[in-house]
């Protein structure tokens, strides 16, 4: 069965595992925050123009109640529930989780449901952080998708080009 073509600004579906091939990436993710075979499509990456300001992560679709999980040994940061925020950036990212990476890079995980974790908690690679939401119940997204952000020295980095290239082929295979 055919899914939906993947989108990377512009880049095909196999032209992903060629652009990360060409770019010269920092360290990579040891894992992906979602199951490969659960991705559906990929949307806005990096810098992307939206009304509120350039995207500062990607959008990795796939269905509602996905789990999310831990790409690396990550330390809790913060645990937000933004639809009870006043802030409209908290807003727009719905319930949400920060950590850190013990590198010191820290990872955003936005619309979230049934979130599984607390600040302080020290969680593995793989371990589950929440699932992903249903459409309308934390922050935007007309379809559900799990919006991850990756930071390091306070600057948002493309996490397409920090998630382990295996899955990236993989990803291909997958969509095609």
């Amino acid at each position: 069965m055919r899914r939906s073509g993947l989108l990377l600004g512009g880049l095909g579906i196999f032209g992903m595992a060629a652009f990360l091939a060409s770019s010269s990436p920092p360290v990579r993710l040891a894992g992906w925050p979602l199951p490969i075979e659960a991705i559906e499509s990929i949307g806005d990456a990096l810098g992307a123009a939206r009304a509120h300001g350039p995207h500062q992560g990607v959008d990795l679709y796939a269905a509602a109640d996905t789990p999310v999980v831990a790409p690396e040994d990550i330390t809790i940061l913060s645990v937000v529930d933004g639809t009870k925020s006043a802030r409209p950036a908290s807003q727009r990212a719905g319930r949400f989780v920060s950590a850190r990476t013990g590198s010191g890079r820290r990872l955003m995980f936005m619309h979230l449901a049934d979130v599984a974790v607390r600040e302080g908690d020290r969680i593995g690679r793989g371990e589950p952080i929440a699932r992903i939401a249903k459409p309308g119940t934390s922050g935007l997204g007309e379809r559900p998708h799990l919006h991850f952000e990756v930071w390091e020295n306070e600057r948002p980095l493309n996490p397409i080009s920090v998630l382990p290239r295996s899955g990236v082929e993989r990803l291909d295979r997958v969509l095609a």
